[in-house]
């Protein structure tokens, strides 16, 4: 069980003469103007040192005395300074010569603590070392399994389980290999609440390569972030392992965060794509094709107009074609010459032409709806459903007729639409002669 109330002194420091030990540390070359020095002037039996904070004009301003030993406790106020202006204060400086003989002296003596050098942190040796001689606490316990930024960062907890006796416990049962994985400053604000944590089970049980190695700060907020998005685990195991790669070189917060606001951009646009495929592209083949090859669809002019025509007036759209279609000639629609001539008889009907066709008819709309010209599809016998020529009747006149990407069409395609014109008494003003149309 872990200790909440701090243990009375079995032992308390000699006195020491403070006004001496702040001239002497004042002279240290690492100490500086306008900064924090930890001097360590004693390192066995038992450890001592003392915080001073300087002034901008090299006078010390605050001074405080740790000592290291067994037997010997800090106050909680005492603990809170060291852990804020030492521990995790990045400009406190010191003597980094000392610190490889209290590793050598106290890891020979205590290898059950699992002391680590901290080259990178050298002061979360002391740190170490103080949690280890006071005994039960869960930086003694995270400590001890390695779990350095975990422990360093367990005031970062809103809730701590005093009846645990490892690390996994303290996290409501995360596994040991989840914990390795998150031992980073962010990784404990992914295990900072129940709901979290319980995700972050979940995604090691379903996805457990995701921690085979440390994250690091970002790739921790990108797993937050999914969490908090409402993901469910199996999607945020899949999509951090496709994105995990892109945030593993990111260190500082400002890139985290630009990396995440960029995301965020995708995902919503992902999102607006899915949607788009599930709303258009389910209408027909055709459309969800197009919105696939297209690189932007969400800013694609096309899309926009069939999400307008393809949405909530869709049918009152259908109802101004049919009414359009019953006034025209029903004759000039037919299939006993070769093709199938018909008029659209939709606006999806319209629209799925438009689209495969990939041309201008599209802006059309307008102009069929208001009944001010007659598009006519021209489909082959042996495939009625798939769009082959769209021709124009204006006036009661031929004026064009073309195939997907405004190919022209075929000598013989266009023999046939003259016939077809001279059958239905429309008038063609095409003449073909010495090869060429005119």
């Amino acid at each position: 069980m872990l200790e909440t109330c701090l243990k009375r002194s079995l032992w308390e420091p000699p006195s020491i003469d403070i006004g001496k030990l702040i001239s002497q540390a004042k002279q240290h070359v690492n100490a500086g103007q306008g900064e924090d020095f930890l001097y360590i002037f004693r390192t066995s039996p038992y450890i001592d040192t003392l915080y001073v904070e300087y002034d901008l004009d090299y006078n010390p301003i605050i001074n405080k005395r740790f000592t290291f030993c067994e037997g010997f406790s800090w106050n909680y106020q005492d603990e809170i300074f060291f852990h804020k202006r030492c521990v995790s204060n990045t400009t406190c400086t010191f003597d980094s010569d000392v610190f490889d003989e209290i590793y050598e002296y106290y890891n020979r003596i205590h290898p059950e603590w699992k002391l680590q050098r901290y080259m990178l942190n050298r002061i979360r040796l002391l740190d170490h070392i103080y949690n280890c001689m006071r005994k039960n606490t869960a930086k003694e316990l995270l400590y001890k399994a390695g779990l350095d930024e975990l422990a360093v960062n367990i005031y970062e907890l809103d809730e701590l389980n005093l009846l645990s006796t490892k690390p996994s416990d303290i996290f409501d049962g995360v596994p040991m290999k989840a914990l390795r994985g998150l031992n980073c400053k962010y990784g404990i604000k992914l295990l900072n609440n129940d709901n979290v944590r319980s995700y972050v089970k979940e995604i090691n049980g379903r996805c457990p390569n995701i921690f085979n190695k440390m994250l690091n700060d970002a790739q921790c907020l990108y797993m937050q972030f999914l969490i908090e998005n409402k993901l469910t685990p199996i999607e945020v195991g899949r999509l951090f392992e496709a994105h995990k790669g892109s945030y593993e070189r990111i260190w500082c917060l400002s890139q985290i965060q630009d990396e995440i606001n960029e995301h965020i951009k995708r995902h919503r646009l992902q999102h607006a794509i899915e949607e788009l495929k599930e709303t258009i592209g389910s209408i027909d083949p055709i459309y969800m094709k197009y919105i696939k090859k297209t690189k932007n669809p969400i800013l694609d002019s096309k899309i926009k107009q069939l999400k307008k025509y393809l949405g909530v007036k869709r049918s009152k759209y259908d109802d101004q074609i049919r009414r359009n279609n019953r006034k025209k000639n029903q004759e000039w629609q037919e299939k006993d010459h070769g093709y199938v001539v018909r008029f659209p008889q939709t606006i999806n009907d319209f629209c799925r032409e438009a689209i495969y066709m990939q041309n201008c008819l599209l802006g059309y709309v307008p102009v069929l709806l208001e009944d001010d010209t007659t598009i006519l599809f021209i489909r082959e016998l042996n495939d009625v459903n798939k769009p082959f020529i769209t021709m124009e009747i204006h006036n009661g006149q031929f004026t064009q007729a073309f195939h997907r990407f405004d190919e022209d069409c075929s000598d013989e395609e266009m023999l046939w639409i003259m016939d077809y014109c001279s059958r239905h008494d429309i008038a063609c003003g095409l003449k073909y002669y010495n090869g060429e149309w005119l």
